[in-house]
């Protein structure tokens, strides 16, 4: 058991003014808050194992006393009493199978970065402000896994489900202008979020040929309300995922690392359902040592997305080092973007809206740098 004392004080002051007028805009585009967190808490924590170890259990049963105080546009007190309590139950099934199930109840309270009454400009696109009570959130999480694991032949599998539960106090409402700009904001409404996570990975050592092969896949679904242009929207979104990865010992001179990801996102509105994205990103590496002194490296990178027609998205490095090994000097030459790859474009998607970048890169170049020690 423990039992403990802990005190934060947290402030946040800001302006937004225009370039041209260095006086700041007024009260809506300025923050001077000061927020003080304190609490008791007595942790109790119980782990038990039987003999031969087949069963194992592990329970957390924390109480505190929470005090919120919140100074300044939006002065506030918030007083919690919270239990949140935390089981974990493991039982192996035989020499290879394990099972495991877990189960938490969470008590989440606002932070300072969503406590502001004025309007914070996060980035060149969105302007935010929480003019609102302190945020409460009750979080459930529980999950189910079956772990396969077989050091013999250098195969593990592992297959988990979770399920999670969040309910707010608070519904955060966004306001999309014409010219894209969007204004969050937080009014006093309680609402549920669901989610629930599908994982698969597999992994598995190849002797006579030196490779670790790994696999992993999952499956995301989220739903939740959400206001958007004054309108409650129920919103859900699910995303796919599969990662490979490969490492080879080819030769004792020679191995390669590669590792690609392939991933689908999809968001619905009420019964409109948006532009789905795909994207796929693959990374090939080859390391060639001639010599004990010396080494090779050829890298190269694929990128695409759905959004995008261009297939301007290759890139290839090409990196040799020599080691003066009595006088411990590093001789490093590495040309970069061999392909002369002019920009790179990304895109990304949300609940209610799809957003392209585009970069434009450096042209090729060769780095020559020595780097030593003492």
């Amino acid at each position: 058991s423990k039992l403990g004392f802990a005190f934060q004080e947290e402030t946040l002051n800001s302006d937004i003014y225009l370039e041209e007028n260095p006086k700041p805009l007024g009260k809506d585009f300025k923050n001077r808050t000061r927020f003080y967190s304190n609490e008791i808490y007595l942790d109790h924590k119980l782990s038990y194992k039987n003999k031969n170890e087949t069963w194992s259990l592990r329970l957390n049963t924390p109480l505190a006393y929470k005090n919120f105080k919140l100074k300044g546009e939006n002065s506030q007190n918030l007083n919690a009493f919270v239990f949140e309590p935390n089981l974990y139950l493991r039982r192996k099934l035989s020499a290879y199978w394990e099972a495991s199930i877990s189960g938490s109840l969470n008590y989440n309270f606002g932070k300072i970065q969503r406590l502001h009454a004025g309007y914070l400009l996060t980035n060149y696109r969105n302007i935010q402000r929480y003019n609102t009570p302190i945020s409460e959130s009750v979080v459930q999480n529980y999950s189910a896994s079956l772990n396969y694991r077989n050091p013999v032949k250098r195969l593990f599998i592992k297959g988990s489900y979770s399920l999670g539960h969040t309910t707010n106090n608070l519904l955060y409402s966004n306001q999309i202008a014409a010219n894209g700009a969007t204004i969050l904001e937080a009014i006093l409404r309680d609402n549920t979020m669901h989610t629930q996570r599908y994982n698969l990975e597999a992994s598995k050592y190849i002797s006579n040929i030196n490779t670790s092969a790994k696999v992993t896949t999952s499956y995301t679904q989220t739903q939740k309300d959400q206001l958007l242009n004054d309108q409650l929207t129920a919103t859900k979104n699910e995303s796919y995922n599969l990662h490979t990865s490969l490492e080879s010992e080819i030769l004792k001179w020679l191995s390669l690392l590669y590792n690609s990801t392939y991933s689908l996102f999809k968001s619905s509105l009420e019964v409109t359902t948006l532009q789905q994205i795909n994207t796929q990103q693959h990374n090939a590496d080859l390391y060639l040592y001639p010599w004990e002194n010396q080494y090779v490296s050829i890298g190269g990178e694929y990128y695409k997305n759905s959004l995008s027609n261009s297939d301007n998205n290759y890139f290839l490095n090409l990196s040799y080092q020599y080691t003066f090994t009595k006088k411990k000097i590093d001789l490093n030459l590495m040309w970069s973007n061999i392909l002369n790859t002019k920009n790179f474009i990304n895109a990304s998607s949300s609940e209610y809206f799809i957003t392209q970048n585009s970069y434009i890169l450096r042209p090729s170049q060769v780095l020559a740098s020595i780097s030593f020690s003492f």
